[in-house]
């Protein structure tokens, strides 16, 4: 499938978290986290396993308020940042927050910010949409691409014990292990450790 077919897709996540910035404003609600330590936690599975030391290039993609690139500072020597958005708003925000960090809107399936050590997704595959698989494998095939050690992503998990929003997307994970598996690379590890209702996909070049 062409990446301009997406534009659903796409076009479904500007307006939910468009509209949720506008109805929360700056706080964690905004990007569809219920509290700081659920975020953290996904931030740790995401970054889990780079070393402290030396000086790393992250992509941060869905980058939203920026909040990775405050935690991976605070953990990390060096980071080469940069986070980028389709949602304008969002951009905005970061750029107010953290003056002089490189944040830009832009969709990576159509513009090539480059290559970066580490690329990262925290949360954009959390939204239902109506072409979730083919987009996640489009997605996920890019972020590989644009990686030098391994890009990681963030979903929500269909083993969750707790109550499933209505319009949230529960993925099976040996399901998108198998599709990704098929249609990206095998060479991948899945956590399902850190969040009952919640796993990461990290691909490695």
């Amino acid at each position: 499938m062409d990446s301009l077919s997406f534009a659903e897709d796409k076009n479904l996540q500007k307006d939910h978290f468009t509209a949720a910035l506008n109805k929360h404003g700056d706080s964690i609600r905004a990007v569809n986290w219920g509290s700081l330590l659920s975020q953290q936690a996904r931030f740790e599975a995401l970054l889990g396993g780079i070393p402290w030391q030396n000086t790393y290039s992250i992509l941060d993609v869905g980058c939203g308020r920026g909040d990775l690139y405050a935690y991976a500072v605070s953990l990390l020597d060096n980071v080469d940042y940069l986070g980028v958005d389709i949602c304008p708003d969002m951009i905005k925000l970061a750029q107010q927050k953290y003056p002089g960090i490189k944040f830009n809107v832009l969709d990576i399936l159509t513009e090539n910010p480059g290559k970066f050590d580490y690329v990262l997704a925290c949360g954009i595959f959390s939204l239902k949409s109506p072409n979730w698989n083919l987009y996640v494998v489009e997605m996920m095939k890019g972020m590989l691409e644009l990686c030098k050690v391994y890009c990681a992503a963030t979903f929500l998990s269909d083993l969750t014990p707790f109550e499933k929003h209505e319009n949230s997307y529960h993925a099976d994970p040996g399901g998108l292990f198998t599709l990704l598996a098929v249609n990206v690379s095998s060479n991948m590890v899945l956590l399902h450790n850190y969040r009952k209702n919640d796993f990461t996909v990290k691909l490695f070049k």
